[in-house]
């Protein structure tokens, strides 16, 4: 059995999405949207106050605010794709 990370070496493991292509935040945001979708129909009473939910709700946000202040045209196209609102947010997927 491994040990635990400490809070601080997960952080400094985790992904700086500010140097991702467009098409690579465009897949982590569709897995993104599969894990919320997914955690939502195996356990249709999950809420916000949920460790992993909130996680999720934070990545997608994070995703998010990347594509729309760098990459806004394929951010455009992409909501345009899935036929969803530019100015949704991650908590719409919980509703």
């Amino acid at each position: 059995m491994g040990t635990l990370k400490t809070f601080k070496q997960h952080l400094n493991e985790a992904p700086n999405y500010k140097n991702y292509s467009a098409d690579r935040l465009i897949k982590v945001l569709e897995r993104t949207r599969k894990s919320i979708s997914t955690m939502k129909k195996h356990n249709p009473g999950v809420t916000l106050n949920n460790g992993r939910a909130q996680d999720l709700v934070d990545r997608y946000e994070e995703i998010r605010d990347i594509m729309k202040m760098n990459f806004y045209p394929e951010w455009k196209a992409w909501c345009d794709k899935k036929n969803i609102d530019r100015t949704h947010n991650a908590y719409d997927l919980f509703a």
